[in-house]
């Protein structure tokens, strides 16, 4: 399967950016060799999958709702590579960063604005920021809504 990235980065480089930073730091930790990488690029359903050339077949693409079958399909085809201890220490040495305190967050967010000018890409308008009602996700949504359906996650790591 391929995908088309339209404006902005190329999803599947950007998931091999996030992929190296997380295998640099697990392997800081001490956990980096026993650890077999997977690249899974999930877009919502809404999206439409387009062509676009893979680096490699170890990259899986998928919408939402073939994530389940896309993460079996990856646990069939590969044998386990660590133990429950060691992933229960990875989780833990994870987990610790799900956790930042609100000056990383307030930081992380004006990184975000200063990097895109604070100015929706596709309108040039401002931002706003929103927090997801069923999850309590925080993110950034163009201030044109609902003329601009533009949003960007706002990574709280």
């Amino acid at each position: 399967m391929s995908v088309k990235s339209g404006k902005g980065a190329n999803p599947i480089w950007q998931n091999k950016g996030h992929i190296k930073a997380l295998s640099e730091y697990l392997e800081d930790c001490g956990y980096g060799k026993f650890i077999n990488y997977h690249s899974i690029i999930v877009f919502s359903e809404r999206c439409e999958l387009k062509e676009m050339e893979k680096a490699s077949d170890d990259v899986y693409i998928t919408k939402r709702d073939g994530l389940e079958a896309c993460i079996n399909k990856i646990i069939k085809t590969n044998k386990p590579c660590i133990t429950k201890d060691i992933r229960d220490k990875i989780i833990e040495a994870l987990t610790q960063l799900s956790r930042p305190g609100d000056e990383i967050k307030q930081q992380h967010v004006a990184d975000v604005k200063e990097v895109s000018n604070g100015k929706c890409p596709l309108c040039q308008s401002g931002f706003t920021e929103k927090k997801n009602s069923h999850n309590g996700v925080v993110f950034l949504s163009c201030k044109s809504f609902p003329n601009c359906k533009y949003s960007k996650s706002i990574n709280q790591n």
